[in-house]
């Protein structure tokens, strides 16, 4: 991880990466009509309101508990079709940057899990992921912290899915200075997110269907005082054919944490090349409610290979 650190061996890192997975498409593309592993990789960026910098670099690898057969289906929904659950891993690294000059980074990886199974109506899932932070100049400082998740969903029809989800996080601040030389004392905070979700997918045949998904979410912190934000999400995609959507989202988040109040707006498109090989590009709009927080912009391009 230490080389995604260096911004050039990023942009070579993803870019080799998108390389090998488009040739290894390539040479699969007479492939049948299922997969069972996936990998990708992903490129994310925000800028705010005050020139602020954030950037992502992501792998990410996932394994299918069986064959899922896109036979028919848009293929970015065939698992969620299928009822296939899998097991995932994926390493994270990310770079900021303040106007002021201050830089940041930070490296993650994880793990989960979603067990389902084509005769289950009941989806379980599990995740972990550690990240570590790092405070590069003209400040100095460390922190970590380790995230758990728990959830539950269950299909109420053939295509509606409804779950619950719990999430906890604990960074810990193990030392730091500010650029006036000041200490950062060691502290800890806590952030918990309860969730209620829903999922619905609608076939029309020969690879046409939309998806229909809400959000209902609360986020509590705990650091010298409890804040708590609610945040409400409405978001759809339509597959023109089995290999091509394009999305858009709602989401809305108020609460005690101001900095975090505003409207985001989503839009996104998949192309699958084939049946291989994908391209999604996200792009969203944060408008703060307030003086307290910063409008900003995103955007991100994430290359997917199956197999």
């Amino acid at each position: 991880m230490a080389g995604f650190i260096v911004k050039n061996r990023n942009h070579i890192t993803i870019g080799l990466a998108v390389c090998l997975l488009f040739a290894f498409s390539v040479r699969m593309a007479n492939a049948q009509d299922s997969y069972q592993s996936e990998i990708s990789a992903d490129y994310y960026r925000s800028d705010d309101k005050d020139h602020n910098t954030n950037s992502n670099y992501a792998l990410n690898a996932k394994i299918h508990l069986s064959p899922v057969s896109t036979a028919g289906h848009p293929f970015a929904e065939a698992a969620f079709l299928e009822r296939i659950g899998n097991v995932q891993a994926f390493v994270i690294q990310s770079d900021f940057k303040s106007s002021s000059g201050i830089e940041a980074s930070r490296s993650s990886y994880g793990a989960a899990l979603t067990y389902a199974k084509p005769d289950l109506p009941v989806v379980l899932q599990a995740t972990y992921s550690k990240r570590k932070g790092e405070l590069k100049s003209p400040a100095s400082g460390e922190a970590t912290a380790d995230t758990y998740g728990l959830g539950l969903a269950y299909f109420l029809d053939k295509n509606l899915l409804a779950g619950i989800k719990y999430t906890e996080s604990e960074p810990i601040i193990i030392n730091g200075t500010t650029p006036a030389s000041a200490s950062i004392s060691k502290g800890t905070s806590k952030t918990k997110h309860y969730s209620l979700t829903a999922k619905y997918v609608k076939e029309h045949g020969d690879g046409t269907a939309y998806n229909i998904e809400g959000l209902l979410g609360v986020t509590e912190i705990d650091y010298s005082s409890k804040k708590s934000n609610r945040t409400y999400g409405i978001a759809g995609d339509y597959y023109f054919n089995q290999k091509f959507s394009l999305g858009g989202g709602l989401t809305l988040d108020t609460g005690d944490n101001k900095s975090s109040e505003g409207k985001t707006v989503s839009l996104g498109v998949t192309a699958f090349l084939n049946q291989q090989f994908a391209v999604i590009i996200g792009f969203n709009k944060f408008n703060a409610d307030n003086d307290q927080g910063r409008d900003r912009d995103s955007y991100n391009v994430t290359m997917l290979l199956r197999f």
